[in-house]
């Protein structure tokens, strides 16, 4: 199954025979996903943010950069050299916008999360199948340009939606990591409050005011029930998991 967003475009005939090439030789991979590229760039020479985020991350979890010491190289990370000669690179996520799943993933993880609604959902669904062992590559060969914001970004009221689920949703992915420490949350947790905070008083990039934070942190408590659900949900799935593969 090929999910798609409205707001990319194709330019490139061959995106799509690029996936199905990979998939039909790699069937340990359930979650392939397309390169893209910056809406308006010209021929295919800008990455938009989240692909870089991916080459960046170097097959490592979502939360590494705020897991680390700011400011230090980043290591093991992949280089535009990576992207160009390789046939795919082996990561955690891919962007949900363009990307190939197999129908028995869906089967053996279920659906996106509703808890999301928008962002993170996707890097949530790709973790659960990493915790089952099913593996996720990028395609340099399969191009496509994306938006990014999308019509979340077209008026202010649309770009206060983004800010909001955008902020509050990875506050969500941290808590329901069920591999992480109560130490390693905290550490995360309090560096993207930090940020946050800062962004506030600051350059509203990502959060629009001290009120959308409060708004956001008062939405995580209302989502706690919710929160302890999936992790147990998770913990479940993956018990299943290993219950059927001893059968």
């Amino acid at each position: 199954m090929v999910l798609l967003n409205s707001d990319l475009k194709t330019e490139d005939p061959l995106w799509l025979d690029a996936l199905v090439e990979f998939a039909s030789a790699n069937r340990e991979y359930g979650i392939i996903g397309c390169t893209q590229y910056e809406y308006d760039s010209v021929g295919w020479t800008k990455l938009n943010s989240w692909t870089e985020y991916i080459l960046w991350s170097g097959n490592r979890e979502a939360m590494f950069m705020d897991d680390t010491d700011y400011g230090k190289p980043i290591e093991n990370a992949y280089t535009i050299s990576d992207l160009k000669n390789s046939k795919h690179l082996d990561c955690y996520f891919v962007q949900g916008a363009a990307m190939m799943v197999r129908g028995d993933v869906f089967q053996r993880i279920g659906m996106f999360d509703e808890i999301y609604f928008m962002f993170y959902d996707e890097v949530d669904f790709c973790r659960r199948a990493r915790w089952l062992n099913i593996k996720t590559a990028l395609i340099p060969d399969s191009r496509v340009k994306h938006v990014g914001a999308g019509h979340t970004s077209s008026s202010k009221k649309n770009r206060l939606k983004r800010n909001f689920y955008y902020s509050r949703n990875k506050y969500i992915y941290v808590f329901t990591d069920i591999t992480f420490s109560v130490k390693r949350m905290a550490r995360i947790t309090t560096r993207l409050l930090y940020h946050d905070i800062k962004d506030a008083l600051g350059e509203k990039e990502d959060i629009s005011g001290i009120g959308q934070l409060f708004s956001v942190l008062g939405s995580l408590l209302r989502c706690v029930p919710r929160i302890m659900y999936k992790r147990n949900q998770d913990k479940g799935q993956i018990k299943k998991e290993m219950y059927l593969s001893n059968w």
